[in-house]
Parts: structure tokens; C-alpha cells; sequence
């Protein structure tokens, strides 16, 4: 006979698919990490990348920015511009 309350199973389910949601994303933040030189960018990015999985109703840079606790869109918009600049692109 267990003794686990069944009203606890659908937390155990939830908790089971964060935990894995967590590992996946350590493993992208390890693969991606290392192209940023700063310790700083590279934590912006893993909660850039937590805030596109995140339930945000709109994924534009002010929502994005809230949804990461920060006070504007300048540093989700700094990273995105950064980013395509530094990767060969830039404006046309």
C-alpha cells in the first residue's frame, strides 16, 4: 500500500516535465555559452531564452524584459542587435 497523498501526482507529473525543461535548457546555455564573452551576456541570454519558453503573451522586447525581471526592453534589444551584428549580419 502506497503512502504518497494522491493529490500530490499531478504536482509529481509538473515537476518531473520542469526538471527536464531546466536540463534541456542548461544543455542549449552550454552549447551557446561559450560564443559569449561575458558572464554578464551570457546570463542575460539564459533568461532570454527562459523568458521565450516562459507563458508570455507577447514575446516583444518590453513583455520579454518584464518577464525577466528587468527594467526596459534595452538589454533584450542590446543582445538581439548584438547578436546579428556579430554574426556576420548588420543592416541592408
Amino acid at each position: 500500500m502506497s503512502t504518497a497523498d494522491p493529490r500530490e501526482a499531478p504536482y509529481a507529473s509538473d515537476l518531473l516535465v520542469l526538471g527536464q525543461a531546466t536540463e534541456a535548457l542548461d544543455e542549449v546555455q552550454a552549447r551557446i555559452g561559450p560564443r559569449f564573452g561575458r558572464a554578464e551576456v551570457r546570463r542575460r541570454v539564459r533568461r532570454f531564452l527562459s523568458g521565450l519558453l516562459a507563458p508570455v503573451e507577447r514575446k516583444n522586447g518590453w513583455q520579454l524584459a518584464e518577464a525577466l525581471g528587468e527594467r526596459g526592453p534595452h538589454g533584450v534589444q542590446r543582445l538581439l542587435w548584438r547578436g546579428r551584428l556579430g554574426s556576420g549580419g548588420g543592416t541592408r
